[in-house]
């Protein structure tokens, strides 16, 4: 009868160690968020999003900057209020992480609140929200879209550059009658162009402009050696910036927008035919 309950404690004890153990790691498990193991398909398949915004970083200086985020208003669930009007609520949340590899080591984090008013439905607007940058590097933001009265969320990745005050992040650009800054990184060959610096005491930008023609990209499976790119420019000017300083970008190719030339970094932007994205033309497809 001895043996019998010390048989029967002993199996309850490694049950009970068993079942902590597996506790512990299921634990361990749930609180690091390795992107090794993240199915992160959903990132390229734009038409699975509920919703679809677009981001842009603008450093003010080196430890401040804001996240622009552009959505449009109808994704968002509207409800009638007390006061017989409706207006959506959602929240826009950030984690400012070291890299894809250490997203758990949090640099910075914050929330911000929005209301969308019912005269706003439908419509494509943006919201900012200022953050602090904590190093000189290249970060990765964590951004979280929270419909409130849905209680709905989806999470999105943001590339922040930091590692120069001539980062691309330290520029903006408007097209003419825009006052919003553009999110896209090209423009086509008819649009006039503004581009600003963070510093407003920077009044002149040098440009180097590249009409390059590049061969097609080589199959995955085949060993491709290529040239060093030639940062030579094919043409270079002087931009001076202002606030009704547009200048149109006529020459397809791309252009590298600089405050000192010795850094290799600057704002590049794409011109391209006024159809761009789209192939409209028997020359494009080749």
């Amino acid at each position: 009868m001895k043996i019998e309950k010390m048989f029967n404690r002993t199996i309850s004890f490694s049950t009970l160690s068993c079942f902590l153990i597996l506790i512990s790691i299921f634990i361990s498990c749930s609180t690091t968020k390795d992107l090794s193991v993240v199915n992160l398909s959903d990132l390229y398949r734009n038409n699975d999003r509920f919703y679809h915004p677009e981001f842009l970083v603008a450093h003010q200086t080196d430890s401040t900057t804001k996240l622009l985020v552009r959505l449009n208003t109808k994704e968002f669930l509207f409800s009638r209020q007390s006061d017989d009007h409706f207006k959506a609520f959602f929240t826009i949340r950030y984690r400012l992480a070291e890299a894809y590899e250490s997203i758990n080591v949090i640099l910075d984090s914050g929330s911000t609140g929005f209301i969308i008013n019912e005269e706003e439905k439908n419509q494509q607007k943006i919201y900012e929200v200022p953050m602090r940058l904590t190093r000189k590097s290249e970060m990765l933001l964590l951004v979280t879209i929270h419909d409130n009265q849905k209680n709905f969320e989806e999470e999105f990745y943001v590339q922040v550059d930091n590692v120069s005050p001539e980062s691309r992040q330290s520029f903006l650009s408007f097209t003419t009658g825009d006052a919003w800054p553009l999110f896209k990184n090209y423009i086509n060959d008819h649009d006039s162009i503004k581009v600003v610096y963070r510093d407003p005491a920077v009044k002149k930008l040098d440009v180097r402009g590249y009409s390059r023609f590049f061969p097609l990209a080589p199959p995955p499976f085949s060993y491709d050696v290529r040239d060093d790119f030639d940062y030579l420019p094919d043409f270079s000017f002087t931009y001076n910036t202002g606030d009704s300083n547009f200048i149109n970008l006529k020459q397809q190719g791309f252009y590298h927008f600089q405050v000192d030339t010795t850094d290799m970094n600057g704002y590049t932007l794409f011109v391209f035919p006024n159809s761009f994205p789209a192939v409209t033309s028997p020359e494009q497809m080749v």
